[in-house]
């Protein structure tokens, strides 16, 4: 008994802290998310943010924050936090431009959503036409705002949105 209170006494406890990422980081691996959609016409399961191995609903979660600090002009390092998956995505969009200024708020409405919930949402609603977007269709959709930015160093001034059952069907998906 002396010896298990001693060997409890010296062990020490170590926390472990979430990893994180710059805007830049998450921006490059984007460039990976969007190709791998347009060449397999789904998600990847996971992608590598700056050596870590990140699923698709944390990636939601980091690109949605990355797109945020950097319409703010901010290099702010980005926690990748544990999200859960959305449960039942659904959406009624076809086919949308969508303004720099309408996805910068959808960014900001699908972070909160999944900082308050803990998990990624089934959907997003444009505002300006009432469409919702679903939750793989959000993915790739901040994955393509995000690959221009790798490109261009600035954000699109507007990103071209098709329905999720158009992506998975259709064999010529264009980026924007």
């Amino acid at each position: 008994m002396l010896i298990l209170f001693i060997l409890a006494f010296f062990i020490t406890v170590s926390t472990v802290s979430a990893a994180s990422v710059t805007p830049n980081q998450v921006a490059n691996s984007s460039t990976a998310v969007k190709n791998y959609v347009d060449t397999n016409h789904k998600l990847p399961g996971s992608v590598n943010v700056s050596g870590n191995n990140v699923n698709m609903s944390n990636y939601l979660g980091v690109s949605t924050s990355a797109v945020l600090n950097i319409n703010k002009s901010s290099n702010t390092a980005i926690t990748i936090k544990n999200f859960g998956s959305a449960a039942s995505p659904s959406e009624t969009i076809t086919t949308q431009t969508i303004s720099k200024a309408e996805y910068l708020d959808m960014a900001n409405r699908v972070r909160s959503y999944m900082d308050k919930n803990g998990r990624a949402p089934n959907y997003v609603t444009q505002t300006s036409t009432g469409k919702t977007i679903r939750y793989e269709s959000m993915i790739y959709m901040f994955s393509q705002v995000l690959n221009y930015y790798n490109t261009n160093k600035v954000l699109p001034s507007s990103v071209t949105v098709k329905s999720w059952a158009t992506v998975t069907s259709n064999s010529n998906i264009i980026g924007s």
